[in-house]
């Protein structure tokens, strides 16, 4: 079984052969269990081999997203943790990799690997509706946030001096909170194209992002700050971006 089922290279550093085949045990059981009641007939050993040639065929990242999947996080999951952390924990296991039936429905065994929040966004949606819920989400996104370009910010009174864009930039680093554009501008006066148009490209100002991707726009991935994603959140608006502000050190 070790030969067949031999840890997929890019997983050497970051989990042992048996705790991969003891996920991979857990998983194709898993879904045969759940299969078998929906009236498939299926068996471990094949969901076994079709498991393993997605891990392989994904080569460690998000099937759908391409994320690189946190694989240290595999057969980490406990219920009692998840009652009392309920979001926070949900949110901190954001990147564990799950297995996802591509085509729901199929009589053959069509996995993919990918992180549970997408399994949990995709849920039982056949691969063209999550491709079109998808663009209708970031459609709409991008429409607000050209609406919010197009009016005036709602700016402090004359009297007291705008924000210190620097210094708000290092608080969303320092608490690894993401803010979009629209937001910062808001804020400190301006439009959401231009407001980080004077700072360059580096993980601490990656924090102030697009509303329609949660990403900072242009940037590479090494640009990025690696814990961009670990907080779920991103704020959206002038208004709360001022509130956290105000809660935060």
């Amino acid at each position: 079984m070790a030969a067949k089922y031999g840890l997929p290279p890019f997983l050497a550093q970051v989990v042992t052969a048996h705790a991969y085949r003891r996920w991979l045990s857990r998983k194709a059981s898993a879904h045969v269990v759940r299969d078998r009641k929906r009236g498939y007939a299926c068996d471990v050993s094949g969901y076994k081999q079709a498991i393993h040639a997605a891990v392989l065929r994904s080569g460690g990242r998000d099937a759908y997203t391409h994320e690189l999947l946190d694989w240290s996080l595999i057969s980490t999951y406990e219920n009692e943790a998840s009652r009392m952390g309920r979001h926070a924990y949900k949110a901190s296991l954001a990147l564990l990799p799950t297995v996802d039936h591509h085509a729901p429905g199929a009589a053959n065994a069509d996995f993919r690997i990918c992180a549970w929040r997408t399994n949990d966004a995709k849920n039982d949606l056949p691969i063209e509706a999550f491709v079109a819920l998808c663009k209708r989400v970031v459609a709409q996104a991008e429409t607000a946030e050209r609406n919010s370009d197009a009016t005036l910010p709602a700016n402090l009174p004359m009297t007291t001096p705008p924000p210190d864009i620097d210094a708000i930039i290092e608080r969303l680093a320092r608490h690894r909170q993401r803010a979009t554009y629209g937001a910062l501008a808001g804020l400190v006066g301006g439009v959401a194209r231009s407001v980080m148009g004077r700072h360059m490209r580096t993980p601490r100002n990656s924090w102030v992002v697009s509303a329609a991707t949660g990403e900072p726009t242009g940037y590479a991935d090494h640009e990025k700050d690696p814990a961009l994603r670990v907080n779920p959140r991103i704020i959206a608006t002038a208004d709360d971006l001022r509130r956290w502000l105000r809660g935060v050190a």
